[in-house]
C-alpha cells in the first residue's frame, strides 16, 4: 500500500469516527435540569434586569460563594451573579456578556485562578460539549481554535457519559438512596439572582484533604498564561467602551486553593500589563472549614 493511500485511509476513518461522535452529540438527550442549562437563565437575567446594576462575572466560586440578595438589599441596587463554571473559560462568557452591558453598569470580573489565569481560559474538554448542548450551540461559530479543540477532545467522553446516563435514569427511580443525596449540580439549584443556593444548608466536610492543605503556608510557583493577560486587558477596554465601570475581583478562595494557585504571583504579572485586583486577594481567602463539597475546598458555603 502506498503512503498516499494509507494517509487517505487514516483520514477517512478519522472522519467517520468524528462524524459518528458529532451525530451522537446532537442526538443524545440531555437532562432538562443539567447544571449548565443555568447559562441560559443567566443570559435572560443580564438581558432583562433593569439598571442600575452590579454584575458579578466569574466561575463557580462566584456562583457558590455570594449572597447577591444581601448585597442588593444593602446597597439598593440590582445585583446579577453571572458566575457558573470554570470549565466554560472566561474568553467564552466575557465575549458573550459584552453585548448586554449598558452605560453605568458596575462589572466585577473574577476570573478563575486556575482555569483562566493559568490554563488560558479556553474551557475544559469535560465542559465544552455540555455547554454547547445546554445552550443549543450558542456562539459555536465564534469559538477559537483552542476552544474547538477542547470541544472535540471532550465529545467522546460526553457521548459515553450520556449513553450510561440513559441506562441509569430508569434505575434511579427505584433507588432509595437518591432521596439521601446531599447535593447535585443542577440548574434548579440557583435563585433569581443567579446564586447557587441549594448547598447553603449542607454542613461543611472538614475532611483530611482540607486539614492537610491548611497546614501548607508557602504558595506554589505557577506559570501564568500571558496570552490571557492580553485578552483580559482588551476585554476590560471593550466593557469600558460600553460605558461600564470595571473592577478586577480576586477569586473567592479557600486557603488550600489560595496556596495552590498563588494569586500574589498572578497579580505580579497582571501589573506588568497595567491591571490589578481592586482588593488584596487575602481579603477573599477563607479557612478550608468554610468549604462543604467533595472536591476538597473548591466551593465555599
Amino acid at each position: 500500500m502506498s503512503m498516499r493511500k494509507f494517509i487517505l485511509k487514516i483520514v477517512t476513518i478519522s472522519g467517520i469516527v468524528v462524524l459518528i461522535f458529532l451525530l451522537m452529540l446532537i442526538c443524545l438527550p440531555m437532562d432538562k435540569d443539567c447544571y449548565l442549562r443555568e447559562y441560559n437563565k443567566k443570559i435572560e437575567l443580564i438581558k432583562s434586569t433593569p439598571s442600575p446594576r452590579i454584575i458579578l462575572v466569574g466561575a463557580s466560586t462566584l456562583a457558590f460563594g455570594v449572597d447577591s440578595k444581601q448585597i442588593s438589599d444593602s446597597l439598593g441596587i440590582n445585583v446579577i451573579n453571572m458566575g457558573l463554571h470554570a470549565g466554560i473559560g472566561a474568553r467564552y462568557y466575557l465575549d458573550d456578556y459584552l453585548q448586554y452591558i449598558r452605560q453605568g453598569d458596575i462589572v466585577l470580573m473574577s476570573p478563575s485562578y486556575y482555569a483562566d489565569f493559568i490554563e488560558g481560559a479556553n474551557g475544559f474538554p469535560e465542559t465544552m460539549p455540555d455547554l454547547m448542548i445546554a445552550t443549543n450551540w450558542r456562539n459555536v461559530e465564534k469559538l477559537n481554535i483552542h476552544q474547538i479543540f477542547q470541544l472535540i477532545k471532550g465529545t467522546p467522553f460526553y457521548c459515553l457519559r450520556s449513553i450510561l446516563d440513559c441506562f441509569k435514569s430508569p434505575m434511579n427511580e427505584f433507588d432509595p438512596r437518591q432521596e439521601n443525596l446531599e447535593f447535585r449540580f443542577i440548574a434548579s439549584g440557583f435563585n433569581e439572582y443567579g446564586d447557587e443556593v441549594s448547598h447553603w444548608i449542607i454542613p461543611s466536610k472538614n475532611n483530611k484533604q482540607n486539614l492537610e492543605a491548611e497546614e501548607r503556608t508557602s504558595p506554589n510557583h505557577i506559570e501564568v498564561d500571558e496570552s490571557f493577560m492580553v485578552y483580559l486587558k482588551n476585554a476590560i477596554e471593550n466593557y469600558k467602551r460600553k460605558g461600564a465601570h470595571v473592577l478586577l475581583m480576586p477569586e473567592i478562595s479557600s486557603h488550600s486553593n489560595y496556596v495552590q494557585y498563588n494569586p500574589v504571583q498572578i497579580e505580579i504579572v497582571m501589573k506588568e500589563y497595567g491591571m490589578e485586583f481592586f482588593t488584596n486577594p487575602k481579603n477573599l481567602e477563607f479557612h478550608d472549614s468554610c468549604s462543604y463539597d467533595e472536591w476538597g475546598a473548591a466551593h465555599l458555603s
